[in-house]
């Protein structure tokens, strides 16, 4: 009995001895990590840029053995350096992936989605802010503004010649060692083009005669006229020779030009030319232009008259002096919402006499998208000239721009056969289609440069 006892008291003793062992070690227990794994991470500039700028790169990641950069649409395509500039020439979504891999061989990978933007649409419009004349030289260098696909074609994006005059455009431009001008196209390969507006005083026929070497034989430019979507072939220079390293002049020869503005495009075929300048003539001699003035600054006028400012319904008429077409006024035509039509005239004090007269000009500026009406009355009968948004009658676009139009007064006459010349007693009446005039975007027109011509 006294054994079992012992035994029993034994028992107890020892669980006591372990419960009291594991509640004593509770405190010491530690929680122990052999090891740490890397995290992969980077910074970038920006996710949304436009063609031709760069995104600014940075892996963050640690413990790293090595790194991968892989540029979908960009320059460089791949680098295995941390930081990295990238630039992107081409508009269009793309994927840049980092790989990294770690100190303990485990390999991970990050990707960004890059949205690349075309450059802005930018409205065609003359360099030097006015159309070129005929008569003059005009630089290559000089195309309108616009941009690629809209001013000029260039089969790459660089400017790969040694000028950085118009900078930011993909036309070839290098210092010329021609005699005459700055600069010329250099590196032009077939298919590649440029645009000028120009506006031709009087309907001729012209030489267009282009300054220019030619490295190689064979190539030749063909002159186009555009207008919109329709492009129509004028003329060209023919095949040409070989200069030797020497600037000459090749002519476009009978090249038909109506009067008033127009975009010329000048299409390369082949390669291997430096193009300078350009100078379009008249081939047939024509006694100076005649000109009659009705609301313009310029001084070579063979006349004048009167006139009265008259509005008959809702558009205000006001003077203004920021931004005319040329010299320092012009009209401003604007409506103020009261009415679903308008209609303002310009009047001389007494009926003219325009019958000897050929053309009725005007430089016209709106971004309205509405109709406007050109109304010329004499002998109680109207001519009218309908000048819609869409069309582009006479080359009156509505960006925004000046364009100096010239309307055939031939035209006033196919609408109204009885229209009387000799007494001309609204010089022109600007009135709204019959859309109310309220449903378009707007309808302010400026108006300078009025006159007519012979």
């Amino acid at each position: 009995m006294i054994l079992k006892k012992i035994q029993k008291i034994k028992s107890y003793y020892l669980t006591g001895l372990i419960l009291f062992g594991l509640l004593s070690c509770e405190d010491e227990i530690r929680e122990v990590t052999l090891y740490e794994k890397g995290n992969i991470e980077a910074s970038t500039s920006s996710t949304n840029i436009t063609v031709d700028e760069s995104i600014s790169y940075q892996d963050l990641s640690t413990k790293v053995q090595s790194i991968t950069w892989a540029f979908e649409g960009g320059n460089p395509s791949t680098s295995f350096n941390s930081n990295v500039d990238v630039t992107y020439n081409e508009s269009g979504v793309y994927i840049t992936t980092l790989e990294v891999k770690f100190i303990d061989n485990q390999i991970e990978k990050k990707e960004y989605t890059i949205e690349v933007y075309p450059l802005a649409i930018v409205p065609q419009n003359p360099f030097s802010g006015s159309p070129k004349p005929t008569e003059t030289k005009i630089q290559f260098e000089d195309f309108d503004f616009g941009g690629e696909s809209i001013s000029y074609h260039d089969t790459d994006s660089n400017n790969d010649g040694n000028s950085n005059y118009r900078f930011g455009h993909g036309v070839d431009i290098e210092t010329t060692n021609d005699e005459s001008g700055n600069f010329d196209i250099t590196n032009i390969t077939d298919g590649e083009w440029l645009e000028y507006t120009i506006f031709v005083e009087t309907a001729s026929i012209y030489d267009i005669n282009f300054k220019l070497l030619a490295e190689t034989n064979g190539s030749s430019i063909i002159v186009q006229r555009v207008n919109g979507t329709n492009v129509t072939d004028l003329g060209d220079t023919g095949a040409i020779t070989s200069t030797d390293g020497v600037y000459t002049t090749v002519t476009a020869e009978n090249v038909n030009l109506e009067a008033g503005q127009h975009v010329l495009r000048m299409l390369f075929s082949g390669s291997g030319i430096k193009a300078n300048y350009f100078e379009i003539i008249n081939t047939i001699y024509i006694p100076p232009v005649e000109k009659f003035g009705i609301y313009t600054e310029n001084t070579d006028l063979v006349g004048s008259t009167p006139i009265q400012l008259q509005v008959n319904n809702q558009f205000a008429i006001n003077t203004i002096t920021d931004d005319p077409y040329e010299g320092t006024k012009a009209l401003s035509f604007t409506i103020d919402g009261s009415a679903d039509w308008a209609m303002a005239s310009i009047i001389p004090d007494t009926p003219v006499d325009i019958s000897s007269y050929v053309n009725y000009n005007v430089a016209l500026k709106s971004t309205s998208n509405g109709t406007i009406l050109i109304r010329l009355q004499g002998g109680g009968q109207r001519g009218i000239i309908s000048l819609d948004a869409a069309s582009e009658p006479y080359g009156f676009k509505r960006d925004g721009n000046w364009h100096l139009i010239s309307i055939p007064l031939t035209d006033f006459l196919a609408d109204n056969p009885a229209l009387n010349l000799s007494s001309i007693t609204d010089l022109m009446v600007l009135r709204s289609s019959p859309d109310d005039v309220r449903n378009a975007n707007n309808y302010d027109f400026y108006l300078d440069n009025f006159y007519l011509s012979r």
